[in-house]
């Protein structure tokens, strides 16, 4: 089963209070000698790198060259770390060009973690890290890697007019972007090779439209008065209304309340299906 991102970020939140996702601190200092050739991705070449996502060479981004199969999976795991934290793959099998002795060590334990994770397709057990990555198939890493296909966007005006020149496999890929307005373009280029700039921005709008989807507040939970010595009743479920609008009623279980000495307490419950923490407060009169 695919480990989709979007479903794994989890946190702990207490009730009526919004939940996003935390991000890292800004490295401020960052700046690149290109940055004059950055163009209309400077801002997300900018949000990718302080948060540590891509990296430049010698000072350098180098937005025109075209990314790699190899840069791409290493954005995939640091954002799969960023996350989660370190990933154990310890059991996890390398690619067969991308083994233990590979010269790229970052590249080697990137690739172990995309693969645990079913981000990241190879070819015969190949990743083939020195290719370039065409626009298309950019578009299905993305729409896989992030679960893309559970988001939707009704209100999207990007129609793509060339869609008839990407393979058939791609094209649902390409609408889902298109969708979800990740791409801006009507000629979406589907052959063409992905440039560093360009990635940077796709990379970004995913990420950040993920994580804006999935912010959320808890709904239904209002706090709780009960006498001393009393059970308090709590509710059998929270409610999850999410920034798009999705509301989804799920059950929770709730830690245990003394309620022997008059006092206000905060009680945690657990939403088991998705790992979150809720909180209700809980005021003992006597």
């Amino acid at each position: 089963m695919n480990k989709h991102f979007s479903k794994f970020l989890a946190a702990s939140v207490t009730a009526a209070v919004v939940a996003t996702a935390a991000l890292p601190a800004s490295a401020a200092s960052i700046t690149f000698k290109d940055e004059n050739l950055f163009g209309s991705h400077s801002e997300n070449i900018y949000i990718a790198a302080e948060r540590g996502l891509v990296k430049g060479v010698n000072g350098y981004f180098n937005p025109n060259n075209n990314i790699t199969r190899g840069q791409v999976v290493k954005t995939l795991a640091r954002y799969i770390e960023e996350t989660y934290g370190e990933i154990d793959t310890s059991a996890t099998a390398p690619f067969k060009d991308v083994t233990s002795a590979h010269p790229d060590q970052e590249l080697y334990k990137a690739s172990l973690v995309v693969k645990e994770f079913e981000v990241f397709n190879g070819v015969n057990n190949s990743l083939l890290p020195n290719n370039q990555i065409s626009r298309q198939a950019m578009a299905k890493v993305l729409v896989e890697a992030f679960g893309l296909y559970e988001y939707i966007n009704e209100d999207s005006q990007v129609v793509i007019t060339d869609l008839e020149q990407a393979d058939e496999w791609a094209r649902e890929y390409i609408e889902k972007l298109a969708e979800l307005e990740i791409t801006t373009v009507s000629a979406f280029k589907p052959k063409a090779n992905v440039s560093r700039a360009q990635y940077a921005s796709f990379l970004v709008r995913t990420i950040e439209g993920v994580e804006w989807a999935e912010e959320f507040e808890v709904i239904g939970v209002d706090s709780v008065t009960v006498n001393q010595g009393e059970a308090p009743v709590l509710p059998e479920t929270v409610t999850f209304r999410y920034n798009d609008g999705y509301e989804v009623e799920l059950p929770v279980s709730w830690d245990k309340v003394d309620t022997s000495q008059p006092g206000v307490y905060e009680v945690k419950g657990s939403v088991d299906e998705t790992g979150h923490e809720v909180a209700i407060q809980v005021t003992v009169t006597q």
